[in-house]
């Protein structure tokens, strides 16, 4: 199914670039023989989303030979809240280091440091 998902999200890339990036960002779970789950963090994704939901399940229903597939779509607004805010370049480079401890690795071997 991950592979389809993604095949739709290349495909509608250049007529709808902000669902080929909700897509490709958002991962669907399976909830059942039938049901894709998909949560996202904010209303707006949801909207996009939606609106492009019946063309989007015309393509998993052929790709995946399964007619009864249905989408479901959650909006997680406590993963959004419970993200830390950053404002200076420090405060970034510190949140992507703890998302990313290899890119600490970089900004020490390139000896690299914001001002």
């Amino acid at each position: 199914m991950q592979k389809v998902w993604d095949e739709y999200a290349a495909i509608v890339k250049s007529e709808n670039t902000r669902l080929s990036i909700i897509l490709s960002n958002y991962k669907p779970t399976l909830k059942g023989p039938n049901i894709i789950s998909l949560q996202l963090s904010a209303p707006i994704q949801a909207e996009e989303i939606m609106n492009s939901k019946q063309d989007l399940m015309a393509y998993l229903r052929e790709k995946l030979s399964n007619e009864n597939l249905e989408l479901t779509v959650v909006v997680n607004m406590e993963e959004k809240s419970t993200q830390k805010q950053a404002f200076t370049a420090s405060e970034k480079l510190k949140i992507m280091m703890e998302k990313n401890p290899s890119l600490s690795l970089l900004t020490q071997k390139f000896n690299l440091d914001l001002e």
